[in-house]
């Protein structure tokens, strides 16, 4: 599934930093894994933590494997080394395993479903609003 109007640029208020939404790449598998090792070892003591465990939820296996099928999207700073990755997320239509037994609202086939998996906000740039600029941007693609 492809999905170009990522590449577009997304700039946050008050912000004179610039940040391009793409595909993750298999070469940048191992700093992604990092990216979210990082994101859940600083947000557990945080009220508003997902929930995550390194190597539990979510795997090393599924975030190579989301990228594997180029379903996984990244949000980098324009020429910044320092904070690589912004944020990060997968999309997809396979269910995971206990979706299907879900009683949604809507009953459509699930090639016809987008589901986002694994949205995160670094930790630097949490609270700016990133993150719904992100899920309002996929609404308006979907």
């Amino acid at each position: 599934m492809e999905y170009a109007v990522f590449r577009q640029y997304v700039p946050l208020s008050n912000s004179p930093e610039r940040f391009t939404m793409r595909r993750a790449q298999i070469n940048e598998t191992n700093a992604i894994i990092a990216f979210y090792h990082n994101l859940i070892k600083e947000n557990s003591a945080s009220p508003y933590h997902p929930d995550w465990r390194i190597d539990i939820y979510p795997t090393d296996d599924q975030i190579t494997d989301y990228i594997a099928n180029g379903e996984m999207y990244v949000l980098d700073a324009e020429n910044s080394d320092a904070d690589r990755y912004i944020a990060a997320f997968a999309l997809s239509s396979e269910p995971v395993e206990g979706y299907d037994t879900v009683p949604w609202s809507v009953d459509v086939p699930w090639e016809d479903v987008i589901v986002v998996h694994l949205l995160c906000v670094g930790c630097a740039y949490q609270h700016r609003g990133i993150g719904q600029k992100i899920v309002g941007d996929l609404l308006d693609i979907c």
